[in-house]
């Protein structure tokens, strides 16, 4: 047996989170370096700082079918299938603050007697709305040592508030939300969910 050992494809990677309209295209991987936001399609907008890792899950519940004449289920499937992202953007923008609770903003500009501001509102809709979210790190190229990027994309999703807003002295106040992906219907079946790209080598010329 071949040994797999591979220290390219240990990741050790800050994280970067951005988010764009439903149906925005997609990076690509040739030519949209990491950390190269100008590059990526018109639409995507980074959502800046974060405080701490953030941590993408997979997961499924199951359903099992037992029948009288086995000890042991004869089939499983899948229910429930989600993924999610957790995050904690660091910047505290009336942009961040609206996103994550599904508010709207109004700015004011600075002029005689009026101080600059930013208004939040929200509250009272039923209906989350929609986006499309990327997670991107990056690893070392196989040859070469270069970054290259490492994403992993929502195709459907929400973003919400997932935690407190907490004003303190010892620490910095930060926004904890979480995105959870949708199925999208109109891609084929078992590709309806998320897409990833690790990119190992740069083009050879």
């Amino acid at each position: 047996m071949a040994e797999n050992f591979s220290s390219s494809d240990v990741l050790v990677t800050a994280a970067n989170i951005l988010y764009a309209p439903k149906g925005t295209a997609l990076p690509d991987e040739t030519t949209v370096a990491w950390n190269d936001f100008d590059s990526w399609p018109s639409g995507w907008e980074h959502l800046g700082y974060t405080a701490s890792p953030a941590r993408t899950t997979y997961t499924y519940d199951v359903f099992e079918l037992g029948v009288e004449q086995s000890t042991s289920p004869i089939i499983q499937r899948k229910t429930n299938e989600r993924a999610t992202t957790d995050i904690a953007l660091s910047q505290f923008s009336a942009d961040n603050l609206a996103l994550v609770t599904d508010g709207t903003v109004t700015s004011t500009a600075a002029g005689a007697s009026q101080k600059a501001y930013d208004k939040v509102v929200t509250g009272g809709s039923p209906y989350l709305p929609e986006y499309m979210f990327a997670l991107e790190g990056y690893r070392p190229a196989n040859t070469g040592g270069s970054e290259q990027p490492v994403r992993i994309f929502f195709y459907r999703g929400t973003i919400r508030l997932n935690g407190s807003i907490e004003f303190a002295k010892g620490a910095g106040t930060n926004i904890p939300a979480q995105i959870t992906a949708l199925a999208d219907p109109t891609k084929a079946v078992g590709a309806q969910l998320m897409e990833a790209h690790i990119v190992t080598n740069p083009a050879t010329s």
